[in-house]
């Protein structure tokens, strides 16, 4: 090892695991070092979390340590001193990461430690373009370079049909790669070769549900696709604690419920009293917005052969129909949805058993929708009457705010249903597990929300892809 110290700027970042992060540091005049740091002799691992969080791209930093050998381009970090800060020189603007062109030695040297971490502990997990074998093209093409499909006799690509390792970059083939000719994974052109995109989707969604199955969900490999994901929450509430349940008092709580599918599925099409508490704004998906129309074409034509007309004469104001007539760009419909069958993709054909809604039914209207974070000041709030007196408490994918989801239902002795989501264990430091060890992994943290919950507290899984194990409570405390 050779002790060297460099100086320059912090131009891109990947992070390998939770123990493992390289920087670009670019020098001026010359094509700068690849900074490693590692948990090690030197670092701890929450060392190397603080690192990561705090230095910034585009900071001018002073960076000691160690060549691997003469002409490495790796240096593994000592030390580290920031000497600017890029938002204090720059406030109103971000810093755009650049690739830093490092020659064939960082491809090496990440492979390397690749291969280690493959050998090392189960619990940490890789964030770079590492997937298991896909179709990809020839082994001819070299990693960095754009590869374009190339036609053979038959009119088809070579690049499509030829088996190839698994060197395919994720980050370019969805889109863009930062490191550009760099990288040590390999480009291709989507475009003339679509099929390498298809193929390789397929693969990442067949190794998913082999890990779903390992893991004991019992709808690995036909589960519903995520977008459903609202509506299959829904049903399932519906099923476990019933619709009575539900009613009670002032309703559901939806917790950090976003845009609002989840409520909309239970009050609006289910008849289910709902209130979403989240910070953003309401605003219905197109699915959301066509089933209004045809709840109303049928409430129309109920009345026009007697029946009731409560949803005659609904029309939102300007105020709520701006509030809830924008479209959610991630429930929008697929191009088969928008066919003239009527049915609508994570909402039933109909909106429920009954023709139309009667006059006490809830079916038809929007839940109420309060702009806050869920808090102790909210809870303490003007709304307190009204979130002490929910039936349940739920959430959704409820991220930074699924603790206070339990917490809540345990201070006022409500039941509860979250599917939990994203970890952010450096955000929330306070878990641990029943061994004392902090939570880092999903599983993790639905054992802990499991713990956390009571004896009475129980985990199943939901008929959809991605995180969809359910922890929750039927009884109150």
């Amino acid at each position: 090892m050779i002790e060297q110290t460099r100086t320059g700027v912090l131009i891109s970042k990947r992070k390998l695991s939770r123990k493992l992060v390289f920087f670009d540091l670019e020098e001026a005049g010359s094509r700068g070092v690849e900074i490693l740091i590692k948990a090690g002799p030197v670092f701890t691992e929450e060392q190397v979390h603080t690192l990561r969080d705090s230095l910034k791209l585009g900071d001018v930093v002073k960076a000691s340590g160690q060549l691997e050998h003469a002409g490495s381009s790796i240096l593994h970090l000592t030390s580290i001193t920031v000497l600017e800060r890029w938002r204090d020189s720059n406030p109103k603007h971000h810093f755009i990461p650049r690739c830093l062109s490092l020659g064939t030695e960082p491809v090496a040297s990440v492979n390397e430690h690749r291969q280690q971490q493959a050998a090392g502990n189960s619990r940490e997990t890789a964030t770079v373009c590492q997937e298991p074998s896909y179709q990809s093209v020839s082994a001819q093409h070299q990693p960095g370079n754009v590869v374009a499909g190339q036609q053979n006799n038959e009119g088809h690509s070579n690049s499509e049909k030829l088996p190839v390792p698994a060197q395919l970059c994720k980050f370019h083939i969805n889109g863009r790669c930062g490191k550009g000719p760099s990288c040590p994974f390999l480009h291709v052109d989507v475009h003339t070769a679509p099929r390498v995109r298809q193929a390789w989707i397929a693969n990442r969604r067949v190794h998913r549900h082999k890990l779903a199955a390992k893991a004991g969900d019992p709808h690995a490999g036909g589960a519903q696709r995520k977008r459903q994901r609202a509506a299959i929450f829904a049903e399932w509430l519906l099923a476990t604690f019933g619709r009575d349940t539900l009613n009670q008092g002032s309703g559901v709580l939806d917790i950090a419920g976003g845009s609002g599918s989840l409520s909309f599925c239970l009050q609006t099409v289910h008849g289910v009293r709902c209130t979403t508490i989240d910070p953003r704004p309401a605003k219905l998906s197109k699915d959301a917005h066509r089933h209004l129309a045809r709840m109303r074409a049928q409430a129309r034509s109920a009345a026009g052969r007697g029946g009731g007309d409560s949803l005659l004469d609904w029309e939102p104001d300007s105020a709520h129909d701006s509030l809830w007539g924008c479209l959610e760009q991630g429930y929008a419909c697929d191009a088969a949805d928008t066919s003239t069958s009527g049915e609508l993709s994570g909402l039933p054909a109909e909106p429920n058993s009954r023709s139309a809604p009667g006059e006490d039914s809830l079916e038809g209207s929007l839940p109420d929708h309060i702009e806050a974070e869920f808090n102790e000041e909210l809870w303490h709030g003007e709304h307190a009457p009204r979130l002490q007196r929910a039936s349940i408490v739920i959430g959704l994918h409820p991220d930074q705010a699924t603790d206070g989801i339990v917490e809540f239902a345990a201070k006022h002795e409500k039941p509860f249903a979250v599917v939990p989501c994203c970890v952010f264990p450096r955000l929330f430091k306070h878990r641990r597990l029943k061994e004392g060890l902090p939570v880092t992994v999903h599983a993790e943290l639905v054992e802990y929300l499991r713990h956390k919950g009571g004896q009475q507290c129980r985990v199943e899984h939901l008929n959809f892809e991605g995180m969809n194990q359910v922890v929750f409570r039927v009884q109150a405390v």
